[in-house]
């Protein structure tokens, strides 16, 4: 349990410290005038804030597996790319250092996910 975090969500704006993130070593700012949270109530803002943490996860990973299958939908096939590039250059010293540049820039495009 962060206690930084389950204060703050308790009481925005907090000013205060939490040492070594232990309850008994919370120490609010002099000018402070809102009362230290029980332990009770600290744990129940906790596991709110630990669904958030869970749920946030997992929307970002379904946005990424999203992201990844309409890349793998929209991109081409190499063989694709490699007949395009064939037919671009016939010369094999330019058809082979642009099927080496392609290849670089295929596999890197491919794996990305932005």
């Amino acid at each position: 349990m962060d206690i930084t975090k389950c204060i703050l969500r308790i009481y925005p704006g907090w000013k205060g410290v939490v040492w070594e993130n232990d309850y008994s070593k919370i120490q609010p700012h002099e000018l402070e005038t809102r009362p230290i949270p029980s332990l009770a109530e600290l744990e129940a803002v906790w596991s709110q804030i630990e669904a958030e943490q869970i749920a946030a996860e997992a929307t970002e990973e379904a946005i990424a597996q999203a992201k990844q299958q309409a890349l793998s939908d929209t991109f081409p096939d190499w063989t694709k790319v490699k007949q395009a590039l064939d037919n671009a250059f016939p010369d094999a010293k330019q058809n082979a250092f642009m099927t080496k540049l392609m290849k670089y820039i295929y596999i890197k495009e491919k794996n990305s996910v932005d």
